[in-house]
């Protein structure tokens, strides 16, 4: 049977687009485990991908194709009071969420932002971030994109990535800049969190597999027997890169603003600093004939 992704309007959430088999097609997912499911993270948080039953270490647990030029609603953030305080290093918190809600192409430059691994994918952005990392996802040059578990999963336990390769062997305070300055969030993994010395061993364990070649071209193996399963069709760089563009550029128009009034503030500042100079270096007599002219 030829499982292709259907077109789909924009559902309410997470779970609702991750219910069905028929409505993950829709989101562009050809694979998704029975052993995990969708559910709140706590607080705050929002939802997050957690393990129904014990995952061992190679369990594939999701494979799907980027969805644009389409860009869910659901995605992060849904509304302006959800937008960040920074992303890609321009401050948000200088828009009054107001604005953000009545420019609907910044909100959809904003959810590809902070979603977006190179392509944008739908249900694969439910999955949060961990400086101690139980899955890696991977991604085919054609835009096939699947998550597997580095480590086994306990029951009930969250499925995280690193966002980042960068911030693995960072100390805590470059993390968190790096974490902040990107997607706008303060990362509070047990790594993050001061949870002692217990996310030393889960650490080193994902490394070592990350370095293992063997398991790399199981998976990747994996992941070809699930394309040709789904008669996957290919989608270049250059077709992604189509629809990319024009869906960030009302954030990069901002950030290039941003820089043109630091530029002319900057300029105004040093000219009030080189005039308050010369003031200083005129000698006595010299202003007293300025000011009897």
């Amino acid at each position: 049977m030829r499982l292709e992704p259907m077109a789909s309007s924009d559902t309410a959430s997470f779970a609702s687009a991750a219910a069905s088999p028929e409505s993950r097609r829709a989101e562009g997912c050809y694979f998704w485990s029975e052993a995990v499911r969708v559910a709140p993270c706590g607080g705050s948080e929002g939802s997050g991908l957690f393990a129904l039953t014990d995952l061992p270490a190679g369990s594939i647990i999701l494979v799907e194709q980027g969805v644009l030029p389409r860009v869910p609603t659901y995605l992060h953030p849904r509304s302006g009071s959800e937008a960040p305080a920074c992303v890609w290093g321009f401050p948000l918190q200088l828009i009054p969420s107001g604005v953000l809600d009545g420019c609907p192409c910044l909100m959809r430059s904003l959810r590809f932002a902070l979603n977006a691994y190179g392509r944008l994918y739908a249900l694969g952005s439910l999955v949060n971030h961990s400086c101690c990392p139980n899955t890696e996802r991977i991604m085919r040059e054609d835009g096939l994109s699947a998550f597997v578990s580095s480590l086994p999963i306990a029951a009930g336990e969250e499925v995280t990535v690193s966002y980042s390769d960068v911030v693995l062997g960072c100390p805590r305070c470059l993390r968190q800049a790096f974490l902040f300055h990107r997607f706008g969030f303060w990362c509070s993994c047990c790594r993050c969190a001061g949870g002692g010395e217990s996310w030393e061993g889960p650490l080193r364990a994902y490394l070592q597999a990350a370095r293992d070649d063997e398991a790399f071209r199981r998976n990747g193996s994996h992941l070809c027997k699930i394309a040709r399963a789904c008669r996957y069709s290919p989608q270049p760089s250059s077709e992604h890169w189509m629809h990319a563009f024009p869906c960030i550029l009302p954030l990069l128009a901002l950030q290039s603003g941003l820089l043109v009034l630091g530029g002319l503030a900057a300029r105004r500042v040093r000219r009030s600093f080189v005039t308050s100079r010369l003031q200083l270096a005129r000698p006595s007599w010299f202003i007293r004939v300025q000011e009897g002219r």
